[in-house]
């Protein structure tokens, strides 16, 4: 008998080895996959820093521009220059001045010289329509 409890308990522990191993191996593989989780939460998280640093720049620069052209506008309501300037576009891109230099030279930028050259292509289509009529 005394062999018979000697084997038994063996199966016992053995039994009791093997249930830990299984339950560690689980536990392991639960472990394993959480760490993955967390390594694709971690890369994700980056990933958003970089957008909103990204963000973050853009909208900076969009506030400078603002700034730019409120200051900008402020200075043009002061000096009264304006139709000035445009009249010194119009005689420049008349000889054949390039936007840049024109946007330099009058102090416009490429909005107001976009408007100015429609403008003056409106004003030269409207006497041939009236011509033809």
């Amino acid at each position: 008998m005394f062999l018979f409890e000697y084997i038994h308990a063996g199966h016992i522990a053995l039994m009791f080895f093997l249930v830990q191993s299984f339950i560690l191996l689980c536990l392991w593989k639960k472990f394993d996959a959480q760490s993955q989780a967390v390594s694709d939460l971690q890369k994700e998280l980056k990933a958003m820093f970089m957008c909103e640093r990204g963000m973050a720049d853009r909208i900076r620069y969009q506030q400078q521009q603002v700034h730019g052209i409120s200051n900008r506008q402020d200075t043009l309501e002061i000096n009264g220059t304006s139709q000035v300037n445009y009249k010194q576009a119009i005689a420049l891109m008349r000889k054949g001045a390039t936007t840049d230099e024109l946007v330099e030279a009058c102090d416009i930028s490429i909005g107001e010289l976009d408007l100015i050259l429609h403008l003056e292509n409106t004003k030269k289509m409207s006497p041939q329509k009236s011509s033809r009529n």
